[in-house]
This record gives C-alpha cells, structure tokens and sequence, in this order.
C-alpha cells in the first residue's frame, strides 16, 4: 500500500469581531430668547422695506411706461413724417410720368408738325407749280381774248365777216374778223378778231336768205342762223357784212355783196 503525498491545507484563523459602541447623541444648541420689541422692530423694518421696493418698482413701472409712451409718440412722428416723405416721392413719380408724358406728347405734336411742315412745303411747291401753270393758262388766255376781242373799235362804220353772234349774253354781243375793200374786193389782212357789244335793238339785214332781197330779222334768229348746220344756212354765215358802232356798241348790222 502507497502512502499518498497531498498534504492537509492549514487552517487559518477567523478575525476579530468589531465591538458595538454606542455614541452619544449630539446636545442641541441652547435657544436664544428674541426680544419683543426686537422683533416689533424687525417687522417694521421689514415692511418698510417692503413698501420701499414696490414703491421703487411702481416708480421705475412708472417711468418704462412714460419711456415707453415717448418712444411710441416718436414712432408715431416718424411714421407721421415718412407718410408725407411718401407722399411727397409719389407726387414726385407722378410729376415725372407727368413730364414724360409731356414729353412724349410734344414729341409726337413736333413729329406731327414736321409732318405737316413738310406737306405743307409740298403743298407750297406744288401750289407754286399750278399758280405758275395758271398764269402761264392766264397770260394764254389774255393773248387769245385780246386775238379775239381786240381793241374797242371806235364808232363809225365797219365791213368783215361774222364769226359768232351771242344774242342771249348780257348785253348781246358778236364777234367779227374786219377786212377792207379794196377795189370792190373783201380782203382780209389781219388775222386779229374784234367782240363788240351789240345793242339789243340794233337792226339786222340779210341778203341770203332771199339772194338779192333785203330781209328784215331779229337778232335772235341772226344768232340761231351762226348754229344752224343746215347747209341754207351758210349762205348767210359765210357773207360778209356791214356793221355800224356808235357809242361802242353795234346799232346796225346788214349783210353785203362782196363786190360791193
């Protein structure tokens, strides 16, 4: 039989228990005894205070609430002031759209002026180009009614041939191309016409009509014969005659032979 090697484990010793003491429990302070008029006073003291900081309060709630009111008198004022500034800058817009509005308006009247400035010299031009077109018409004219008219005849006695007979003008009047006998012959030399006033009583005396006869007619029908293109007609506007001025108008009017 072995003898086993393990050794026993050794025993150690259990501590020491604490021992329990009691302590004995603390010993208050002994109490003051406070005066009563100590504590009167203190109480006074205390209200005073008091009062003394609602007072202070009150006051300094006081003068927040008069800052305060300042403060919104000034704003106030200035919104008061920067209303009129406002003001004062629209009515300036408005001045200025009023001045451009002004502008373009007078633009637009000196457009139209020049407009009518360059119509106008058009107008001129073109009026100065019919005044000259008309005198020139009028200096044409002249030429043709003097070639026509003529000079007053003086009154005496007259032979050519009739070129128109007016009867229903205001006086009556007649047109005649004067030629001059020469050796019993009509010539006609000048190419010049003369209107004369005829004297709406004036006598009138054709040949054609009846050839050799003397015949009586009114101006009137001396004056339808000039428009009649009947071919009887030419007779009597194709001769010559003879006409009378006294007191510058035609008083006889008589048709003669062309050799006589």
């Amino acid at each position: 039989m072995r003898t086993s090697s393990v050794q026993p484990l050794p025993v150690r010793p259990s501590p020491p228990r604490p021992i329990l003491r009691v302590a004995p429990e603390p010993m208050a302070p002994p109490t003051r005894q406070v005066p009563l008029a100590a504590a009167i006073g203190l109480v006074v003291l205390a209200l005073l205070l008091g009062a003394a900081g609602m007072y202070w309060q009150h006051a300094s709630v006081t003068d927040r609430n008069l800052t305060t009111a300042a403060l919104v008198r000034g704003v106030n004022s200035l919104n008061a002031q920067l209303g009129v500034q406002e003001a004062k800058v629209a009515a300036t817009q408005q001045m200025v759209l009023t001045q451009d509005q002004l502008m373009q308006d007078l633009q637009i009247r000196n457009a139209a002026l020049r407009m009518r400035y360059g119509i106008a010299i058009g107008n001129e031009r073109a009026a100065e180009q019919a005044l000259a077109t008309s005198q020139a018409e009028l200096q044409a004219a002249n030429h043709t009614v003097q070639t026509l008219v003529g000079a007053p005849l003086a009154d005496g006695s007259y032979v050519g041939y009739l070129m128109a007979v007016g009867s229903q003008q205001s006086p009556p009047r007649l047109v005649i191309d004067r030629a001059k006998m020469v050796s019993g012959q009509l010539v006609n030399d000048s190419p010049a016409w003369r209107t004369i006033p005829i004297d709406p009583t004036a006598e009138v005396v054709v040949l054609s009509l009846q050839p050799y006869h003397p015949q009586p007619i009114s101006l009137d029908r001396l004056a339808h014969l000039f428009v009649n293109p009947a071919p009887w007609a030419d007779p009597v506007t194709h001769a010559p005659f003879r006409i009378i001025v006294s007191g510058g108008i035609v008083t006889s009017i008589s048709e003669i032979q062309p050799t006589a």
